[in-house]
């Protein structure tokens, strides 16, 4: 992967909010907070990119216990999301290389984190269990979606413009799968990988789910329910 992909990725947290002319505060408010959490994983996976295409072990030291642990699985994701991509983009060449491609999906990604954490307003609380049970489903509501929309290769490029660059990799995976006998272990591994990394987040009880809620910063526990702003309930 590109140098300069791996320092925006340290930094991407910090890119999103800039882009929308939010100037990143790391204080001790709650919503300093959460930023720093999520800044501190962002600084981490980008140190684990670096391992693994140096092997210097001296780029994980600084990151503590918890935080190596969390972010190995999560820098994994990462890994197996760029190498599908650069699988696919050699059979279908679309407009942008893998890597900015691949940096795109990581830019909307983090937009969602940030906005599921309640960081630009409500939190939307999705659990470790239900998030495991969305991506099992996601792939294969895609897949119907992408039989409806993608005839040919030609029909592809024209739609890609209109669904995100995440979504892309699912459409055309699944398109690919149907057309390209020797692309199909290459998406069935993408699919397993990734559902292997969810369970493990899943069963993980290291990692918390944080997100701001009235003004407060706390981790999501099972059966955690929004607060209904008129009722009180």
């Amino acid at each position: 992967m590109d140098k300069e992909i791996i320092e925006a990725i340290a930094d991407l947290p910090g890119l999103v909010l800039r882009s929308k002319g939010i100037i990143p505060e790391l204080d001790d408010t709650p919503q300093g907070q959460l930023l720093k959490n999520i800044c501190s994983e962002y600084k981490a996976i980008a140190c684990w990119f670096l391992y693994h295409s140096t092997n210097n072990d001296r780029l994980l030291s600084s990151l503590s216990p918890s935080l190596k642990n969390k972010t190995e699985i999560a820098a994994d994701f990462s890994r197996i999301l760029y190498e599908i991509i650069q699988k696919i983009y050699s059979r279908v060449k679309i407009i942008i290389p893998p890597s900015q491609w691949y940096f795109l999906c990581e830019w909307e990604l983090c937009e969602a984190l940030l906005n599921n954490s309640g960081y630009f307003g409500h939190p939307i609380l999705i659990g470790k269990t239900k998030a495991y049970e969305l991506c099992c489903d996601l792939t294969k509501q895609i897949e119907i979606e992408s039989s409806k929309i993608f005839i040919s290769k030609n029909s592809i490029l024209q739609n890609i413009e209109n669904i995100s660059a995440y979504q892309c990799v699912y459409f055309l995976g699944s398109w690919l799968k149907e057309t390209d006998r020797t692309f199909i272990r290459h998406w069935n591994n993408f699919l397993a990988s990734k559902r292997r990394i969810y369970r493990e987040i899943r069963d993980n009880k290291e990692i918390k789910i944080l997100y701001l809620d009235e003004n407060k910063l706390q981790p999501f526990t099972r059966g955690k329910k929004r607060k209904n702003k008129k009722s009180g309930k």
